[in-house]
């Protein structure tokens, strides 16, 4: 789905919106997360990932809370 998303991630889940569109996976499904310089790609499988920009973080901290909730969640 191309467009703006809006991406909010909890200790449980990460959930994306669209226009018209809501989808919500628990942390336990996904399979693993990549991280270039630019993004970072949560697959749910092996076609099928969110895509995050770094740069979409508000700051840097927010950037470093997700890696850190990736550290902990061992992805």
């Amino acid at each position: 789905m191309l467009g703006e998303k809006v991406v909010k991630i909890s200790p449980e889940s990460i959930e994306v919106s669209t226009h018209g569109h809501q989808s919500i996976t628990e942390w336990r499904v996904v399979k693993s997360i990549e991280e270039t310089s630019a993004y970072f790609f949560v697959f749910i499988d092996n076609l099928l990932a969110y895509i995050i920009p770094k740069n979409s973080f508000k700051d840097k901290d927010g950037l470093e809370q997700f890696k850190n909730l990736m550290f902990e969640l061992d992805l």
